[in-house]
């Protein structure tokens, strides 16, 4: 039995999350979405490269196949531009959640994870407009953030980043902050330990 998977969006994230998913042993029917002409030559080369994946089934635009999907990744989205706040494309990704989500007979047990910015803003307007319980729609939030704190408290300490566990909560954005006090190393709290 394959699980069903729909991306949507093949930017730089969109990107990157296919080439994990490919990367697993799942059987998967993988549906991409994003009307973007400039992405025919890359659809065409998963398509040709399919026969190096025997255990995943390729589609391109299929909304048929993004509505019988187990799980969603709304990757979608204008991009700030360097500098500014998050939030200067708020309309117009909103926008491109009721376009790609309103008025849709989705699956009912479809699991929705928003990773677009502003991501706490998409993901309460994904609930809004989709009607699914909101345990089965979720935002990265501040897990990139985690993940970032993560990666410059091993580097800093100059330790492996596997023995780091470090948590950032708050908006993902300006309004995040770092929680020490929950954060470790070597599963002890991070500033106890002489290594921080």
């Amino acid at each position: 039995m394959s699980i069903v998977i729909t991306v949507i969006g093949y930017g730089n994230v969109g990107r990157v999350l296919t080439d994990l998913l490919l990367g697993t042993q799942l059987n998967m029917e993988l549906n991409i979405m994003d009307p973007a002409d400039s992405l025919t030559g890359a659809f065409l080369d998963l398509k040709h490269a399919s026969r190096l994946q025997p255990k995943k089934r390729f589609h391109f635009n299929e909304e048929d196949v993004f509505k019988r999907s187990d799980y969603v990744f709304f990757t979608a989205g204008i991009p700030s531009k360097h500098g500014t706040s998050r939030f200067t494309t708020v309309k117009d990704n909103l926008q491109l959640v009721h376009d790609i989500f309103g008025g849709k007979q989705l699956r009912s047990d479809m699991r929705i994870i928003a990773i677009t910015n502003p991501v706490d803003v998409i993901t309460a307007s994904i609930i809004s407009v989709t009607n699914l319980p909101k345990e089965q729609v979720v935002g990265t939030g501040t897990y990139l953030d985690s993940m970032r704190f993560t990666y410059h408290l091993a580097e800093l300490a100059q330790v492996d980043i596997q023995q780091v566990d470090a948590l950032i909560l708050g908006e993902h954005g300006e309004s995040c902050a770092p929680i020490v006090s929950q954060s470790t190393y070597a599963g002890s709290p991070l500033l106890d330990n002489g290594v921080f």
